[in-house]
């Protein structure tokens, strides 16, 4: 036990026993006054040397000054009202053998006065730490999007026992310990507790705290430090960890997701509070559902090891733009597109237009937003290669009353390798995509459209890249003569769990037992989970006055090799023995590593630490259009017969080539 906890449990003995005196005399006021002024010499003698002495051991014996008040509920008052009594028959046996008389009436009396008031002195703790807890929370206001994938819906216990990983009914009760002596282990214990269909045994709680090592929570013990999680687990047969720390550190956090990793029990996190809140029906879950924070708990996850801290976003300033809007958004079912439409929702979108090429996902999204938001969005299967019909849809929306305010264009080709071989295919879905979306939000005066790029048009070596790039230049140009229209484009790096990112592949090769193949030992990306990306796309389109480039703080980047060490791991195999990872070579047109900025671009800060502007190179509007036109002429979209008068993907890469001058085709840049 730390020195503090020793200060503090002498500080509250010492209360204790002037709680414990006052209420002695004052039962004595209450029976026989005549007799307080009299004996009050011997009463105080007695009450100080035997009373008191009493009623502290018998609360030191009952673990009273080792819980954490703070958190108390029912149970903890029990104890401390339990042990007053034992402490008063204590003092009428020991009052009998020293032959000291005290009335009947006040024997049996002053041990139900004095646990009175030992309850209520916590009480009084306990609710003012209550309201500064809940003044500190109004001061902080509301905070950064929920994690990923944690928003679980609906209060049917059979997902919560999918949840905690009860997926049949089982009458062993699993042995949980909660890593975490805070707010969170404390909320999450009770809703444990207070859950029948929930077969836990929760053993201990294990923390860093030294004030709270050697305390005890909801009368179970608080072990620590968390470095020696693995023991403590291992030697009370934990079947189950759960780490309830949402205030930790990104560094701390991986550290402790690996302790316990070590540990021969399953483990799962509880993802942070403030991400839990950020929409309304999380908080509605936190406070009138019993099941809310354990409909949050998710499995390890390759995001926990990336020791990165959450990004936080200003949620006012994206509100400011999105709130009451007609939204639209482009390639809306793709992971990208579809956290477009979820943030959308969240702040307030007057009306939210899906569209995509692809049925499946759209309707998958669609679907989600009715069931878990309860906000119908209207979907719209198109194509952005071809602009009349969507030119037909601005037309339909502005005569309804319901022009489209704001553009999100995230439709793109995006596959690095199936765009090598494709690039014709690259060039009219994204270029010419991106030009027709362009020029209709500029025809029907959207007041902003926002392109999602990528980190791979900075000095591009593949056609994705240079594509990407291309559709810069364009929103750049559309910006210097469009009247009315902001146009801008956002850039980061890779998102964890994208469509077509390196993750779902790894897990899949794990799951076929490998091997797992990385193409270089060397290679490095940056990450970024999806709804990390979307705040921050969503607070650069707040940002937006026209013709920008906007470049997301990605953090540190990231190994992909230690990646997929991480998931080896996280799926219990051992690299090498159950396992293996195998080298592949860099593909046609990959980097080592991936650039943010080309050379020619500085940096502007923002307002949000997060988000800086690349200075706009210069762009010569007429000459960009000039090349573009003079593909479209070559391509011919419309020929009946199908056919093409352009001389295939080495000549695609060339014009390519003369639109990006940054672009270097298979051209892998050093480490």
């Amino acid at each position: 036990m730390s020195k503090n906890t020793l200060n503090r449990s002498s500080i509250l003995m010492l209360i204790d026993a002037m709680i414990i005196v006052g209420a002695y005399f004052l039962t004595y006021a209450a029976i026989l006054p005549r007799y307080l002024w009299t004996d009050s010499f011997q009463i105080f003698r007695y009450t100080f040397l035997i009373v008191m002495v009493l009623y502290l051991a018998s609360y030191a014996l009952g673990g009273i000054y080792k819980q954490m008040w703070r958190y108390a509920d029912a149970g903890e008052f029990q104890l401390c009202f339990f042990y007053s009594l034992l402490g008063g028959g204590a003092f009428i046996i020991v009052a009998g053998i020293i032959r000291y008389h005290v009335p009947l009436r006040i024997q049996l009396l002053s041990p139900f006065v004095i646990a009175f008031l030992i309850i209520a002195s916590r009480l009084v703790y306990k609710v003012a730490w209550q309201k500064k807890t809940l003044m500190e929370g109004q001061r902080l206001g509301k905070v950064s999007e929920r994690d990923g994938e944690d928003l679980a819906s609906g209060d049917n216990n059979q997902e919560i026992l999918e949840k905690v990983g009860n997926k049949k009914p089982s009458h062993r009760r699993k042995r949980l310990a909660i890593v975490g002596a805070g707010e969170s282990g404390a909320l999450l214990y009770k809703e444990i507790r207070q859950n029948p269909h929930i077969r836990y045994d929760v053993i201990f709680f294990a923390d860093d705290n030294r004030d709270k090592i050697g305390r005890r929570l909801y009368t179970l013990p608080i072990y620590g430090p968390i470095d020696n999680i693995k023991d403590l687990s291992d030697s009370r047969n934990i079947d189950e960890i759960i780490i309830a720390m949402p205030a930790v550190t990104g560094e701390r956090k991986k550290r402790v997701v690996e302790l316990c990793s070590e540990a021969s029990a399953e483990v799962k996190i509880l993802p942070a509070m403030a991400v839990t809140l950020s929409t309304d029906k999380g908080a509605e879950n936190r406070y009138e559902g019993s099941d809310a924070l354990l409909n949050k708990l998710r499995k390890i996850d390759v995001e926990d090891l990336l020791g990165r801290e959450p990004i936080r976003v200003d949620d006012g300033d994206i509100s400011s733009y999105i709130a009451g809007k007609n939204i639209l958004v482009t390639g809306g079912g793709g992971s990208i597109g579809s956290e477009l439409c979820r943030q959308a929702v969240k702040y307030k979108a007057k009306k939210l237009i899906i569209l995509d090429s692809y049925e499946n996902c759209a309707y998958d999204i669609q679907q989600e937003l009715i069931r878990d938001y309860r906000f119908t969005p209207q979907v719209e299967i198109l194509d952005v290669k071809n602009p009349h019909p969507i030119s037909e849809l601005f037309a339909r929306e502005k005569e309804a009353n319901t022009p489209i305010d704001i553009v999100f264009h995230a439709a793109a080709h995006k596959h690095v390798p199936l765009m090598e071989h494709n690039p014709e295919s690259a060039i009219k879905n994204n270029i010419f995509g991106t030009l027709n979306i362009a020029k209709i939000a500029n025809e029907y005066g959207v007041q902003k459209m926002i392109l999602i790029s990528t980190d791979k048009a900075v000095n591009p070596t593949n056609v994705m890249g240079a594509t990407k790039r291309a559709c810069e230049l364009v929103v750049q140009s559309m910006n210097q003569i469009s009247k009315g229209t902001v146009f801008a484009a956002v850039r980061f790096g890779n998102v964890l769990g994208s469509n077509g990112s390196v993750i779902p592949l790894f897990k899949k090769q794990i799951e076929n037992g490998g091997p797992v193949t990385v193409t270089h030992p060397d290679i490095i990306r940056y990450f970024m989970t999806i709804p990390e990306a979307v705040s921050l796309v969503l607070n650069a389109g707040g940002l937006a006055q026209g013709g920008e480039v906007f470049v997301l703080d990605m953090g540190d980047p990231v190994k992909i090799i230690d990646l997929a060490k991480n998931l080896i791991k996280l799926a219990g195999l051992e690299l090498g023995k159950d396992i293996d990872i195998v080298f592949t070579g860099l593909r046609p047109g990959e980097k080592l590593f991936e650039e943010l900025l080309m050379d020619e671009e500085g940096l502007k800060t923002t307002k949000s630490e997060k988000i800086f502007i690349g200075q706009a190179l210069s762009v010569d509007p007429k000459d960009i259009f000039t090349k573009i036109d003079g593909y479209d002429a070559n391509i011919r979209f419309d020929r009946a017969d199908n056919q093409s008068d352009f001389a295939g993907p080495v000549a695609a890469k060339a014009w390519l080539k003369g639109l990006v001058v940054t672009y270097r085709p298979d051209e892998q840049r050093p480490s």
